[in-house]
């Protein structure tokens, strides 16, 4: 038997189902696969207060008044479905499928589940339809149909006048543009004829102007040779005035020389030096602050500080007429150095004396690049205005010729060295003895220090004492042998240098010592090992920029600046000859 209003409940209770599983899953803790549709009622009655906001009723006023019981709803679903579910042979009554459907319809509007909802609407639209009312409102929406129909037939029809029209005007139109290209055909061939004609008279015009350009860049490249032609003889001008200026300085200077060996520093200063700077070029008033007196520098000040621009280029250091300068080269260039400038001139005034603050591997009297006795005017006046000369100084000219200058000199040296005697001596190294904390065996360094030579790492290791090796070789194996690389290529500086420094081995470090302050060593420790060097943060920041010494890391407590080890020792020297010499006193 047919029961078709029994089989849309169940088929509409299941959508009802599925949309409130969903919804049940969303308001309350449990994941959707573990949801059964049988515990639905369960849920919106357990769950209530979790999700009964959704089902707020209110009046015309749009104000609240209760509250849309869904749990009842659901009951009296499955109640309903159940009540008649014995009777199997009988169909359900349509007034109470009807009202079932509108319930879930209502209740799937609650819970916002629009797709459902209208799923079961459409069922119920179907389920309960009249098929006369159906009939009537197919006739009026045919008819309608008709009407509206013969609406847009006429619209068609006028549309179609109207464009009817509008081709007529546009045959026009095209008639009138006809009229029009023919006309621009005509004013185009005129226009091309004088654009012949104008490109004729503008080729000419190209051709006069390129000779008129010709004859002003010939005039253009007379004019700049005569620039540069004056330009060189306004310099060779200047520079015959300077040198005869500077001639004339030091001729009144040695007319007067008698006065100047009983004159002190200061007579020394306003007589000699600054004429000569005068003459050669520096201006020593106030507003051009390009001479600097009594320039502060850390540890003491130097009598005169030359600038160009922002820059410090020169410091000047001035004795008295005639005193001996070889005990004051040492201070003044060790400012120079502090204070990053590479050039340092000394003198008395009537000797000068000219250095490079640093040239790597070498000591202070083997920076002098030039020496000038003013007594010799000819020479004099050469030299102070090749090293001296403001112009010279500012264009770096000054420090170039400088550079070839102790080029040669170091040559000659070299070659006087080779001839007076071609194999190089051997100089002791004086180990320290009984060193704090260490465990040396004074015999073994008695007879290494004694003994010339390379140094390698057998002899390093050699010199160890056994305890002190045995605590390297257990902790530090792997890097035992760069640290007595590095030990044994120190010593072969030192040596090469002539340095007295005592050898001290520790449990973390081999360090160089003079007279028991430590200067320098290899520490272990860090893997590589690496260089460290007595020096304060501002020294070593110094000795990097000027020669690239970089530090991989400074320790401020112990005042220590440590180095990588290089491939080449001789790139730490300025490092090392710094803190030998800082600490020895030399």
């Amino acid at each position: 038997m047919s029961t078709p209003n029994r089989d849309v409940l169940d088929k509409v209770l299941k959508i009802y189902l599925k949309a409130m599983c969903h919804f049940v899953s969303k308001y309350v803790d449990v994941d959707i696969g573990e949801i059964e549709e049988k515990d639905v009622a369960h849920y919106i009655k357990t769950g209530w207060n979790t999700f009964k906001e959704q089902f707020k009723v209110y009046d015309r006023y749009g104000k609240f008044h209760h509250y849309y019981d869904a749990r009842t709803v659901t009951s009296l679903i499955v109640e309903g479905r159940n009540r008649n579910s014995h009777q199997r042979l009988k169909d359900l009554n349509p007034l109470f499928t009807r009202a079932q459907l509108f319930f879930i319809a209502e209740i799937l509007g609650k819970i916002d589940a629009l797709d459902a909802q209208g799923d079961v609407e459409e069922i119920l639209d179907e389920l309960f339809k009249d098929p006369v009312a159906e009939g009537e409102k197919g006739k009026k929406k045919l008819s309608k149909q008709l009407v509206d129909n013969a609406i847009k037939l006429k619209e068609k029809e006028e549309d179609l006048k109207r464009l009817s029209n509008q081709l007529r005007d546009a045959k026009l139109q095209v008639d009138e543009k006809e009229k029009q290209r023919k006309k621009l055909d005509r004013q185009l061939k005129d226009a091309k004829g004088r654009t012949d004609k104008l490109k004729s008279e503008l080729a000419g015009a190209k051709k006069r102007l390129e000779k008129s350009e010709a004859a002003q860049t010939n005039y253009k490249n007379r004019l700049e040779a005569a620039r540069e032609e004056l330009k060189e003889t306004k310099a060779k001008w200047k520079e015959g005035k300077e040198r005869l200026t500077l001639s004339n300085t030091i001729a009144h200077i040695l007319e007067h020389e008698e006065h100047l060996t009983e004159a002190n520093e200061a007579s020394t200063k306003q007589h000699v030096i600054l004429p000569i700077l005068r003459a050669l070029g520096w201006d020593d008033t106030l507003g051009s602050m390009e001479v600097l007196p009594e320039y502060a520098v850390k540890g003491g000040s130097v009598d005169y500080a030359l600038k160009v621009g922002d820059k410090l280029a020169l410091f000047l250091e001035c004795k008295r007429w005639n005193e001996p300068l070889e005990k004051h080269e040492d201070q003044i260039v060790n400012y120079a150095f502090q204070a990053g400038v590479r050039v340092v001139a000394l003198t008395n005034g009537k000797i000068w004396r000219f250095y490079f603050s640093w040239i790597d591997g070498k000591p202070v009297n083997e920076r002098i690049f030039c020496k000038i006795d003013i007594e010799d005017p000819e020479d004099a006046t050469s030299d102070l205005e090749k090293y001296l000369l403001k112009s010279n100084v500012a264009s770096g000219k000054a420090e170039g010729d400088a550079k070839i200058a102790l080029l040669k000199s170091s040559v000659a040296s070299g070659k006087r060295e080779k001839e007076k005697n071609d194999s190089p001596k051997s100089v002791p190294i004086r180990p320290k003895t009984n060193p704090v904390n260490t465990v040396i065996n004074p015999k073994t360094i008695e007879s290494e220090a004694t003994v010339g030579g390379e140094w390698t790492i057998d002899r390093v290791r050699n010199l160890v004492s056994q305890e002190l090796k045995a605590h390297y070789e257990s902790k530090y194996k792997k890097r035992c042998d760069a640290f007595y690389k590095a030990i044994a290529e120190t010593q072969n500086l030192i040596q090469a240098k002539g340095w007295i420094l005592d050898v001290e081995f520790r449990k973390i470090y081999c360090g160089f010592k003079n007279k028991k302050r430590l200067v320098f060593g290899v520490r272990i420790t860090f893997s590589p090992p690496r260089f460290f060097a007595k020096i304060t943060e501002e020294e070593a920041s110094s000795l990097s920029k000027q020669y690239e010494c970089r530090t991989v890391s400074y320790n401020s407590k112990l005042q220590t600046a440590f180095y990588s080890i290089p491939e080449d020792l001789n790139e730490l020297l300025p490092v090392l000859e710094f803190a030998y010499k800082k600490h020895s006193g030399s």
